[in-house]
C-alpha cells in the first residue's frame, strides 16, 4: 500500500509528532532525529509499539511494523519506513490456528532441534579480577588462581537487560539469517530483572514480533540458559513452533554489589546477555545440533549457595 499522495514529507513529520506526543512524558522535549527512543529511556519499548500503531492508523500504512522489524526506535526510521515502497508480505491463511505450524506439514521427523544462529552482548566496562579482589576483600590472587577469573564485565549508564538482550538478539538473528517475522516463540530467562512487563514480553516489542509468536519467561538463575533450550527443543519436537528464540539476560552487578553480598560470592559475577535461534533439524553443516537434557536436582547443597535478604539492603547467605 503506498502512501496518499496528498501526504507529503511536512504532514508526516506531523502526524509523527502527534503520535509521539501521546506517548512521551508532557515535559520531554522533541526527540533528535536519529535519537533511538528505547535505548534512550525516552519511551519503553510498549510505547514505541503505541507510537508505531498510531503513526499506521494516521498515515494509512498498515504495515508500517513490519517495515520497522530492523530498525532503531527513531524519528529519521519512522520516515525512512513511510517513505519506502510496500513489502510484499505473505499471504496468511483465513483461519487462525493456535499450533502455528498446524496449518503446514510436521516441522520434523527426529524429534532434533539444532542452533542456527547465536549473539552475545556484554557490560561495556571492564574490570581486571584484582580491582574486584580489593573491592570485595578477597584474597589476592584468588580469582584469576582459583576461579580462572581475569576479568568481569560490567554496565555503564544506561546499560540493562533489556538493551543487552536486544543487542545479542539481533546479532544471532543477523548470523541465523532470520527475521523477527518468522519466530515462533520467544523463550527468555533471566534472575536479576524484575521489572513489568517481563523482559520477554519487553524484548517482544522491541522486535515487532508478530502477534502470534509466543512468550516465555522462564526461571533456573545459573541453570536458566539450559532450561531454555530444554523448552525451546521441546516446543519444537511437538510441531508448536519451527523457530524459537532463546534469550538469557542479567546485570549482577548492580545488586551483588560490595558491601551487599560476600566476596567469594558477589565477585564472581558479570554483566551480559546471549541469544540464539532454534529450529527444527537441518542437514546445514553451518548449525549445532542439541542432544538430549537429564535433569535432576540434588538438595544438599542448597543452603551453600542461597543468599537472602540480611536488612538495610544488604544479602548474605542464610545461617
Amino acid at each position: 500500500m503506498s502512501i496518499p499522495k496528498q501526504i507529503d514529507a511536512l504532514r508526516l513529520r506531523q502526524i509523527i509528532e502527534f503520535c509521539l506526543r501521546r506517548e512521551l512524558a508532557p515535559d520531554h522535549p522533541l526527540p533528535r532525529m536519529e535519537e533511538d527512543l528505547v535505548e534512550s529511556g525516552a519511551l519503553d519499548s510498549m510505547a514505541w509499539v503505541g507510537v508505531i500503531g498510531c503513526v499506521e492508523a494516521a498515515a494509512n500504512v498498515p504495515d508500517l511494523g513490519a517495515r520497522l522489524a530492523d530498525s532503531p526506535a527513531s524519528i529519521a526510521a519512522l520516515l525512512a519506513a513511510l517513505e519506502s515502497p510496500a513489502r510484499a508480505r505473505p499471504k496468511q491463511p483465513q483461519k487462525t490456528t493456535r499450533n502455528p505450524a498446524a496449518a503446514g506439514p510436521p516441522v520434523h521427523t527426529d524429534g532434533q532441534a539444532v542452533i542456527l544462529g547465536w549473539g552475545e552482548a556484554l557490560g561495556s566496562q571492564v574490570i581486571p579480577a584484582d580491582q574486584v579482589e580489593s573491592e570485595f576483600g578477597l584474597t589476592p590472587g584468588k580469582l584469576r588462581d582459583r576461579a580462572g577469573i581475569e576479568s568481569v564485565r560490567r554496565v555503564t549508564g544506561p546499560e540493562n537487560e533489556f538493551n543487552l538482550a536486544a543487542v545479542a538478539t539481533r546479532a544471532a538473528l543477523k548470523r541465523a539469517r532470520v527475521k523477527p517475522a518468522d519466530l515462533d516463540f520467544l523463550v527468555v530467562t533471566r534472575e536479576t530483572s524484575l521489572g513489568y512487563p517481563s523482559l520477554g514480553a519487553q524484548l517482544h516489542s522491541r522486535l515487532l514480533a508478530r502477534d502470534t509468536c509466543g512468550v516465555l519467561d522462564v526461571g533456573g538463575a545459573c541453570l536458566g540458559l539450559l532450561n531454555g533450550f530444554a523448552v525451546a527443543r521441546s516446543l519444537i519436537a511437538a510441531g508448536s513452533a519451527r523457530k524459537v528464540l532463546v534469550v538469557s539476560a542479567d546485570v549482577h552487578t548492580r545488586q551483588l554489589a560490595p558491601g551487599r553480598v560476600p566476596g567469594e560470592f558477589g565477585g564472581l559475577f558479570g554483566d551480559g546477555a546471549s541469544a540464539f535461534i532454534l529450529a527444527a533439524s537441518s542437514p546445514s553443516p553451518a548449525s549445532y545440533r542439541l542432544g538430549e537434557f537429564i535433569f535432576g536436582c540434588a538438595g544438599a547443597y542448597a543452603g551453600a549457595i542461597r543468599v537472602g535478604p540480611a536488612g538495610g539492603g544488604r544479602r548474605a547467605r542464610p545461617a
